[in-house]
């Protein structure tokens, strides 16, 4: 504070704020549980017609699954192994817009909701390098542990 208040200046503005700050703390403390729990039930609860309840059948946020492969590029000298390691060129991204569904909505007795989730990936040939067509080579390391035991 400053110099020119007195010192009964100061301990009354002190006081003053710190009964502001009790009381605020005493009412907030007071009314906070009932405040919260009727936003959450205004908010969160999902109902038929409700803002979250289309949110929540379907996802309103594109989402997008990127997808890298690698191509197995000299397989005709697998009969060379290991002199001739097997080489590895990468393929993608392909990219799949990914939509999140809810179906079979069974609403119950108890305010609960059973349904079933269904998730679809449609290709996105202009955000993707390749095509669906594209022909890949890979190693079955399963096979290949097999193989060589």
């Amino acid at each position: 504070m400053c110099s020119c208040c007195s010192d009964m200046q100061k301990k009354l503005v002190s006081f003053g704020c710190s009964a502001f700050l009790i009381l605020f703390a005493i009412i907030l403390g007071t009314l906070w549980p009932s405040m919260s729990s009727k936003l959450l039930r205004d908010k969160l609860v999902i109902k038929n017609g409700s803002v979250n309840y289309q949110n929540w059948i379907r996802t309103p946020i594109p989402m997008y699954l990127e997808v890298y492969l690698f191509n197995w590029t000299n397989p005709e000298d697998l009969d060379k192994f290991p002199a001739v390691k097997p080489h590895f060129e990468e393929m993608g991204p392909y990219v799949f817009h990914e939509v999140h569904d809810r179906v079979n909505l069974q609403w119950n007795d108890n305010n609960t909701v059973t349904f079933n989730q269904r998730r679809t990936w449609n290709f996105e040939p202009e955000l993707s390098r390749g095509s669906l067509d594209d022909t890949v080579t890979n190693l079955n390391v399963i096979s290949l542990v097999l193989l060589f035991k």
